[in-house]
């Protein structure tokens, strides 16, 4: 904090942090537990201490990511598709009589079906903040907050994809789907739209050892899919998992509240203070129509309310203060919707019948009025 004046502050502030990552996590391309995550946060702004301190005031732009945040969402299935696939080629390929001896493929086995159980992401946020604290007399006070922030995911599973060799399509989210079905339902892969010396790349040449090893036809252990069926499968479900992560999906961007108390100084009512509250957050974003608009929620709202009664006791030092607080006073608890329920057939949502409206998958609760009591001695 720097004081240009009385009333003037400049007000900057920058850290970084490393993350601890969670042991029993192991990520692409070896199976290896997973690097630190890397955190940096940065703000700054002014700061205003006007009419006799009578008014005070703050005014912040943040900024904040993090680097290498490790989840085991996102993973659609991978470890499990790396061990069907190769025990499918293991059974046409190797062994006695067939192009790979079975110590070779000892080594290739364990080269392209790593023990990797989590993908990571990078996480961003920014935004303003300001805050205003009025003393509108000596005993009656009232905090102003607003807040703008927005966030989001970037490089979402990229290991993973780079390992797997799915080359981007340009959009900065989804990659390549290098694999179409014929018109008898086949699923043909152009080995042109991955990249060479990957997993995939290896997956179609090992294929083309032997007929019997055709990705187009052999079948891995899931009911008759074929491997190009898995690779379709695997572009797809990463390609969705991206959309999902990498969008606004979830955030509130604007925030509001304030909060005012009153003391009580003298008369009958010396020692109590009332107060009360709002605060509000705009409608949560949770999906995107066809056109990639924004679909969103509501907002949530609610009011709070407290009362205080302080005062000494007897001899002894300091006081005693009794305090209640009730959160959501008026019992607002209608249901949020956090995701719109939406397919191929239905991208702006399902309608239910009986015109009961649009369709969600995800709702959250709110929590209803809550009491807290209070009891504090100070001296």
């Amino acid at each position: 904090v720097f004081h240009l004046a009385n009333w003037l502050s400049l007000i900057a502030n920058k850290s970084s942090n490393v993350g601890v990552p969670p042991l029993a996590r192991t990520v692409f391309p070896l199976g290896n537990l997973a690097p630190l995550s890397h955190g940096t946060g940065q703000d700054y702004g002014i700061g205003l201490d006007l009419l006799e301190g009578r008014v005070s005031a703050r005014f912040v732009y943040f900024t904040a990511s993090e680097q290498g945040r490790i989840t085991s969402s996102g993973l659609n299935g991978a470890p499990g598709r790396n061990t069907r696939v190769l025990d499918a080629f293991a059974a046409v390929v190797a062994g006695p009589g067939r192009p790979i001896s079975a110590s070779d493929w000892a080594a290739v086995y364990k080269a392209y079906n790593p023990p990797a159980n989590a993908i990571s992401s990078d996480f961003y946020s920014s935004g303003y903040e300001a805050r205003i604290t009025t003393n509108l007399t000596r005993s009656w006070r009232l905090v102003f907050n607003y807040s703008y922030t927005d966030s989001g995911r970037t490089n979402f599973a990229t290991e993973m994809a780079d390992w797997y060799g799915l080359k981007p399509t340009g959009d900065g989210v989804r990659f390549v789907q290098g694999v179409r079905q014929d018109a008898s339902g086949r699923y043909l892969v152009d080995p042109a739209s991955f990249v060479a010396g990957s997993a995939v790349a290896k997956w179609i040449e090992l294929g083309n050892l032997t007929p019997a090893a055709n990705i187009a036809n052999l079948t891995t252990g899931t009911g008759g899919v074929s491997v190009a069926q898995e690779i379709f499968d695997l572009v797809d479900s990463t390609n969705a998992g991206r959309e999902d992560q990498q969008k606004r999906w979830g955030v509130r961007p604007h925030k509001i509240s304030f909060f005012t108390a009153y003391d009580f100084k003298e008369g009958w009512a010396k020692g109590f203070t009332v107060g009360g509250g709002w605060r509000w957050r705009n409608a949560n974003v949770i999906g995107a129509d066809p056109r990639g608009n924004e679909i969103t929620g509501r907002p949530i709202e609610a009011a709070d309310a407290m009362m205080a009664y302080a005062r000494k006791i007897g001899r002894l030092p300091g006081k005693v203060r009794f305090q209640v607080n009730v959160a959501n006073l008026f019992n607002q608890t209608a249901i949020i919707p956090v995701r719109l329920s939406t397919s191929s057939s239905a991208p702006d949502g399902f309608e239910l019948p009986g015109g009961r409206g649009i369709a969600y998958s995800r709702y959250d609760l709110v929590s209803p009025r809550e009491y807290r009591f209070t009891t504090t001695y100070s001296f």
